[in-house]
């Protein structure tokens, strides 16, 4: 890859998403290509930053001992502890 270049390349988009690209340049007072940069790099920042989350952790923890959809049990275990 050369550091500086601009690669030229044809990408066909809607006629809607081209004239609203074309009303935000013309309210920035920038040319397109620079409005379509911009947001081609935002977008490609957002989904970078969506998986950059990591996944929670797991552990196995073995067999539960209290059905906590058992609601007699569940308040049984909770006012005899208290």
């Amino acid at each position: 890859m050369i550091v500086g270049m601009n690669t030229r390349t044809t990408v066909s988009l809607p006629d809607e998403l081209v004239r609203e690209l074309e009303r935000r340049a013309a309210e920035q007072g920038e040319p397109l290509a620079a409005v379509v940069e911009e947001t081609l790099r935002r977008g490609l920042a957002a989904l970078k930053a969506a998986r950059a989350v990591p996944p929670l952790p797991t552990y196995a923890m073995g067999v539960p001992k209290l059905d906590l959809a058992n609601r007699d049990e569940l308040y049984r275990t909770l006012t005899e502890q208290g």
